[in-house]
């Protein structure tokens, strides 16, 4: 998130782009417990006339090129024309699924937004809110610290699904 105009915003430029501390080690583990990870995300600067096709192409290479990703799934609508795939609403979430074969009630959404948190939970799936100061005003079952805590507690969540479903 970039801070601009009293509020926060996706980049808008590749310079502005920077990776989470933790986002290589996170994603890593994440792969190691065998996660399928894909990056959802609203870029409506695009439709806005803000951000250029280039610069997001440029943010994702970046992106895809540190982090052992398998999908990154973009909506580039403003609110004026939304199709449906704009977080809250659970587009992207039911694109992947569709895409990969994904029980989205088996899977975990982490984000740092309340739209991450509605689309999650319109799509039936767990949520988790990385904490931050514009974001404290949000009441969650799930809040970590970063990424890599984030990674960390969904490993330990599906560890209980595990042992709820052995124990019956």
């Amino acid at each position: 998130m970039v801070s601009r105009d009293g509020g926060h915003y996706s980049p808008r430029s590749v310079t502005e782009f920077i990776l989470k501390d933790d986002a290589i080690e996170a994603i890593a583990e994440a792969k190691r417990f065998g996660f399928l990870c894909v990056v959802v995300s609203n870029q409506p600067d695009i439709s806005r006339g803000d951000l250029s096709e280039d610069e997001l192409t440029k943010m994702n290479d970046l992106m895809t090129s540190s982090l052992d990703l398998d999908d990154v799934i973009y909506c580039t609508h403003n609110d004026d024309n939304d199709t449906g795939c704009r977080k809250p609403e659970p587009g992207m979430l039911l694109q992947a699924r569709d895409k990969w074969d994904i029980d989205l009630t088996s899977s975990f959404m982490v984000g740092d937004s309340w739209k991450d948190m509605e689309a999650a939970k319109r799509a039936g799936v767990t949520s988790l809110l990385i904490d931050a100061d514009y974001n404290r005003n949000l009441d969650v079952k799930y809040r970590v610290k970063n990424l890599l805590n984030a990674v960390k507690v969904i490993d330990k969540l599906v560890s209980e699904r595990h042992q709820v479903f052995k124990e019956e």
